[in-house]
């Protein structure tokens, strides 16, 4: 049960870093077409 738990905050973890790389990602290519 507390494995289980573990791993939806683990999966939870991947996805909101996956988002934060992707925003990232895209703020990088605003900020190169602004300067």
């Amino acid at each position: 049960m507390f494995f289980d738990q573990a791993r939806g905050i683990d999966r939870v973890l991947e996805k909101s870093t996956t988002i934060l790389a992707v925003l990232f990602m895209l703020l990088s290519i605003v900020i190169s077409i602004w300067v």
